[in-house]
């Protein structure tokens, strides 16, 4: 049987044989403007946990070399490290080269780059597959991280291939065979995904488009949601102790009386009188 590591090597050198019969975009017709990166001003994020604090706009279409370009991009900027630099990008992007997102989710996991998707944008096909890339500096490692914030829109659908090529493709399986297992091995690399939920996601029709908007979604991409922490009601700590101080008067009320006692001595009494009361099982 062929070690994990040369079946993960001939899966990449797969990869790169395929990309360029994989001409399969994500969207019907992507524009030509080529995707941009941007640096922007920090945004700060809710919630624990390793956060961005430098940050990047992506915006655009996935076309073949972007890749490439937010290589040349990162090596102008100081590295993510686990002293104070943690770099995000916010996702914009309608999609395009399938092979071209997993290469750009390649390059965010090298660089450790988390992934974000903020309130009003959207990260769609390709540009999904480019998000489960997000990584950051843990204190002791570095993990998967990928933020979304309530009103951005993450989606997912199958592939569309270009009009040259629809009939010839499609006439076989072998476009759709490659593609899954393009797509599952980068979902294992990338870690934390449930391959069941991803395969899922990729059988919605390529005219169409399944959002993460779920519980289970959100929890099957390992997905931190940015929202402000729960606050605690006021008075919660009052209602705490008259809760506990409830439960300890009951459980020494043996006759199961239900109704308030006032005092001490009430207590003492309703003890004593439990004691001698054959009915409760504590008489001598």
């Amino acid at each position: 049987m062929p070690s994990l590591s040369r079946t993960r090597a001939f899966m990449r050198a797969f990869t790169r044989a395929v990309a360029g019969f994989l001409v399969a975009v994500f969207t019907s017709a992507a524009p030509l403007s080529a995707m941009t990166f941007t640096l922007i001003e920090p945004i700060e994020f809710p919630g624990l946990g390793p956060r961005p604090n430098h940050m990047i706009l992506d915006e655009g279409p996935i076309l073949d070399g972007d890749a490439e370009v937010f290589e040349a991009f990162m090596a102008r900027l100081p590295p993510t490290n686990i002293t104070g630099v943690q770099w995000g990008i916010a996702l914009s992007s309608p999609g395009g080269s399938l092979a071209e997102g997993i290469r750009l989710g390649e390059a965010f996991r090298a660089h450790v780059v988390t992934t974000v998707v903020l309130n009003g944008q959207a990260c769609e096909s390709a540009c999904a597959m480019a998000y489960l890339g997000g990584a950051a500096a843990y204190a002791t490692s570095l993990g998967v991280m990928r933020l979304l914030q309530p009103g951005g829109r993450l989606g997912y659908h199958g592939i569309a291939v270009e009009g040259a090529r629809s009939d010839a493709v499609n006439a076989t399986l072998d476009l759709a065979r490659t593609t899954n297992a393009l797509v599952r091995d980068y979902g294992v690399r990338m870690g934390d995904v449930d391959d069941g939920l991803v395969q899922h996601l990729f059988n919605t029709p390529p005219e169409k488009m399944t959002y993460v908007d779920t519980a289970a979604a959100i929890l099957g991409l390992k997905i931190t949601l940015l929202v402000d922490a729960l606050q605690a009601p006021d008075g919660w700590a009052v209602n705490l102790c008259r809760k506990a101080v409830s439960d300890m008067l009951h459980s020494l009320d043996p006759l199961g009386v239900d109704e308030r006692i006032g005092s001490a001595e009430a207590i003492r009494q309703k003890l004593v009188d439990g004691k001698h009361n054959e009915s409760t099982g504590l008489g001598m």
